[in-house]
């Protein structure tokens, strides 16, 4: 049986994973832009459409999973694991993407852009220690020493 982690297949699952995961956004969007237009059947479209991609990237996450994480790189799938999984991505985000961007923004004159990645950066500052005090009393001890090793 071929290696599902070494496949073109696997690949392909998580880029369509990223680009169903973004229209899920995208959609939402444009459905309260229509709201707001007045233009309901526009708006409720747009809602089942964003429903619709829900399922598809659950779908190629649940091939996904034998694999890996496609955000953070780790394994998940027990909860213990998500929030492993969770934490990594926030660590990253907060240790250097998140000021890099904003910090890239200031210097092009983008100000409005910079401020906004810096309230996204604190908004996941504050995730990320949710995530660890949760964390902390949901994983059993046993689970956490295994994963660290």
């Amino acid at each position: 049986m071929p290696d599902f982690k070494d496949s073109q297949t696997l690949g392909n699952l998580v880029e369509q994973f990223s680009r169903d995961a973004q229209s899920i956004v995208r959609y939402l969007l444009f459905a309260r832009a229509a709201e707001y237009e007045g233009l309901r059947e526009a708006a409720d479209l747009f809602r089942r459409l964003a429903q619709n991609e829900a399922v598809y990237a659950e779908g190629h996450l649940e091939f996904i999973r034998e694999a890996y994480d496609p955000v953070s790189g780790q394994m998940f799938g027990e909860t213990a694991d998500n929030l492993a999984a969770a934490v990594f991505s926030e660590e990253e985000d907060v240790a250097g993407l998140d000021p890099d961007y904003a910090r890239i923004a200031e210097s092009e004159g983008l100000g409005a852009i910079a401020s906004w990645l810096r309230t996204v950066a604190l908004a996941k500052r504050d995730h990320l220690g949710r995530l660890r005090a949760i964390s902390r009393v949901t994983v059993p001890a046993e689970h956490a020493e295994a994963r660290e090793s």
